[in-house]
């Protein structure tokens, strides 16, 4: 794209093409002009194509959303593993079956339903409006085109309609709830004890022999994934904006300009005070009115802005900061608040401005001095004269880098940067810029892998590209041995522990139901017995996975009923269960029995979707490539 533009740079054709970008950038089209595609295929679904590209685009930012929801805690190793990958695959199929589904029975999200999700998205608005520059900087940092997002928006649409029709169908009756609820609410007593696995395996050691026959059998689970070194150069907007040289005179004649004409300012320092009117009558209105003229006359003869918007504001989200909005941009607020704010001169008080609010009293803050924006206004003439040369050095650099063809020296060199390398990565454990989905796409197409060269741009997003070429390939393949041998020594460990942890647990069990104590075998043994009494499900002094087992027993008919409970890590817990109370539904009021039905109803139409989903499955001619879905 960028040589075209250089070849293009003048004339009526650069002048067609340019327009054509204005348009593509624009509000419902932010397109990403720089990225390929991949018409290889994972899996297919009635010949429907789910590409590699696709499912390494969305597996990206899968991740990428639990990088930000987990941030220190995000591990990883957790993705790093063949059934997680696996399962997302399968979530991507079934999501395609009920898409095609749904298209099938007539099903169609029109432009407006569409565009009425994407304005209503909170991740998309500022205050409560939408924003574009939300909307386009999501796109940018999702690297994606608005056309591929919203094709994904309207797929995702689609294959909830069957959903939505399964839950409309779900229901619950007054009987069903109310025996849910006295289960729901039903307390138990019992005493457990538990055995761990470490103190049966400490010892155990097991057999060169059986080591080598774990790892043959499930030798899978120790799959290095494809990997590849690469070295790179990249280019943003903010380097070369610290390159651009400012003098003081070009600052000062900027602070002047702007101080001289506030109304031109697209963002604002404000702070206001609002009056509600009680109801929407003419009365209500004009006793409104009047409060806010009376409070803008005690501004005029001098009172405190920040003390009387205190005391009198009626805007809950400002009124405890004295009134202040903070930074406002234009086109934020409603319509009469922004004309009224952008058409103020500085350290200016409004008279009252009604909107559908109310009426706001607004005030300005007083420009800056010079010193105070001094830094910000240099930095922005920076990037305002990066962002004029970006471009051009962009179409230069990326004309080196291809006539260079499997070298970045020549080209790093030449625009004064410096090659860096990302070490070796794979798809699901890379960081930093290797992360990138469009920075894999580029690292491991054949161009790069295969065929030596250099790679095409690759967008990265807010001005910011980059190059990389091959240093380095590791092909998928099985770990060693050697590499795993702890790790299987381990899990044989473990697993011997768990077998001789039963096995006791059992014995205990068997012994209890003959008769012996529990408490008496836990001194005889030298294990702490608890006691849990009226016990509900949701009591956390006892281990989760415990409760819900022990309330999964079978109710006593008479005397005890013990068990051996396997536990996660290998862990048995011995519980004796001496009573089970189930609640009165007498004392169950209307507002519980409206919660159980609604959760009744959410869990059949979970069930009845699944049962409908396999059944959709079964019925769907659904291919998997595994060797390509093993590559990845």
């Amino acid at each position: 794209m960028l040589s075209s533009i250089r070849k293009n740079a003048t004339g009526l054709g650069m002048t067609l093409l340019m327009g054509l970008l204005v348009i593509t950038f624009s509000f419902w089209g932010v397109q990403n002009y720089l990225t390929g595609s991949n018409n290889d295929a994972v899996a297919t679904v009635n010949g429907k194509k789910i590409s590699v590209d696709e499912y390494n685009r969305k597996f990206a930012q899968y991740r990428q959303r639990l990088m930000n929801q987990l941030g220190e805690n995000f591990d990883p190793a957790q993705l790093d593993n063949p059934t997680v990958r696996r399962q997302f695959l399968e979530n991507m199929i079934e999501s395609e079956v009920l898409r095609q589904q749904a298209s099938q029975g007539g099903f169609i999200v029109t432009p407006q339903q569409l565009r009425d999700a994407i304005q209503q998205a909170p991740i998309f608005q500022i205050d409560g409006q939408f924003s574009k520059e939300a909307y386009a900087n999501f796109l940018r940092n999702r690297g994606q085109s608005a056309r591929a997002f919203e094709q994904t928006l309207s797929d995702e649409m689609t294959a909830g309609a069957i959903a939505d029709l399964v839950s409309a169908s779900a229901f619950a009756t007054d009987k069903e709830a109310r025996q849910a609820w006295k289960l729901a609410k039903q307390t138990r007593d019992f005493a457990y004890l538990v055995l761990s696995p470490q103190q049966f395996s400490a010892d155990y050691q097991p057999e060169a022999a059986d080591i080598e026959a774990y790892y043959n059998e499930f030798g899978d689970q120790f799959m290095q994934p494809e990997q590849v070194n690469v070295e790179y150069i990249e280019l943003s907007l903010d380097d070369l904006a610290r390159q651009m040289p400012v003098s003081e005179d070009e600052i000062r004649q900027v602070y002047e300009e702007r101080k001289n004409n506030p109304a031109a300012a697209e963002k604002r320092q404000a702070a206001h005070i609002l009056i509600t009117p009680e109801d929407d009558s003419p009365e209500a209105d004009k006793k409104a009115l009047e409060k806010a003229q009376a409070l803008y006359q005690q501004l005029k003869n001098g009172a405190d802005f920040t003390e009387l918007a205190k005391a009198e504001s009626q805007d809950p989200g400002s009124a405890a900061q004295g009134g202040d909005l903070g930074m406002v941009a234009q086109g934020v607020m409603v319509p009469e608040f922004d004309k009224a704010l952008f058409s103020m001169g500085w350290d200016e008080i409004s008279e009252p401005v009604k909107t559908k609010f109310g009426y706001h009293i607004i005030k300005t803050a007083p420009y800056p001095a010079y010193e105070d924006v001094k830094d910000e206004l240099a930095q922005e003439l920076r990037l305002n004269k990066a962002d004029e040369a970006f471009l051009n050095k962009a179409n230069e650099l990326e004309t080196q880098v291809l006539e260079s063809y499997d070298s970045l020296d020549e080209a790093a060199e030449k625009a004064g940067l410096t090659i860096k390398q990302t070490g070796y990565f794979d798809r699901a454990s890379a960081t930093g810029i290797a992360a990138h989905p469009n920075f894999q796409n580029a690292a491991f197409s054949t161009e790069v892998l295969e065929d030596g060269r250099n790679s095409d741009v690759i967008d990265l997003g807010d001005n910011h590209i980059a190059f990389v070429k091959l240093l380095g390939h590791k092909p998928a393949a099985r770990k060693s041995l050697d590499e795993v041998r702890n790790t299987i020594v381990a899990a044989l460990k473990a697993q011997k522990g768990q077998q001789l942890a039963l096995a006791a647990g059992e014995q205990m069990a068997a012994a209890v139901s003959a008769g012996q104590p529990l408490a008496e075998l836990a001194k005889e043994k030298g294990y702490e017995l608890k006691q849990a009494t009226q016990v509900s499900r949701s009591d956390a002094s006892v281990p989760r996975e415990l409760l819900m087992k022990t309330f999964a027993l079978p109710k006593p008919a008479e005397g005890t009923v013990v068990r051996a409970i396997p536990l996660n890590q290998g862990q048995v817990a011995v519980v004796a269960l001496k009573g089970v109370h189930d609640a009165d539904t007498a004392k169950m009021n209307e507002d519980e029995l409206t919660a159980m039905k609604l959760q009744i109803q959410r869990n059949a139409a979970r069930n009845d979707l699944q049962a409908v989903l396999e059944q959709l499955k079964n019925d769907a001619d659904i291919i998997v490539f595994e060797d390509k879905f093993n590559q990845q």
